[in-house]
C-alpha cells in the first residue's frame, strides 16, 4: 500500500543516479588520527562557535527553554571544567 510519504517521494526523489564518495589524505600514521579526533574541540573553531550561537539564536531571543535544550548547557559546561 503507497502512502502519501511514499508518493511524495516516489514522485520527487524516484532514482538516484549517482553516488559521491569523498576523500582526503591526512599526513598522519593511521593509529595517531583516532586520538587527535578524541582531543578535538569543536567550540575552539570560530565556524562552528558561530554556528552554534546561531542555531540557539531563537531560544535565547524568545527565552524558550524545553525541556531537551539543558542538554547543549551540560555539552558547554562539561568542556569549562576540563580546561
Amino acid at each position: 500500500m503507497e502512502t502519501e510519504t511514499t508518493s511524495l517521494s516516489a514522485k520527487y526523489l524516484p532514482h538516484h543516479h549517482f553516488i559521491e564518495r569523498h576523500s582526503i589524505i591526512i599526513g598522519a600514521e593511521t593509529e595517531a588520527i583516532p586520538s587527535a579526533l578524541g582531543e578535538l574541540e569543536t567550540m575552539d573553531d570560530p565556524i562552528i562557535a558561530r554556528l552554534i550561537a546561531l542555531r540557539e539564536l531563537p531560544r535565547r531571543v524568545l527565552n524558550w527553554k524545553p525541556e531537551t535544550a539543558p542538554q547543549l548547557e551540560k555539552l558547554h559546561s562539561a568542556r569549562t571544567k576540563r580546561r
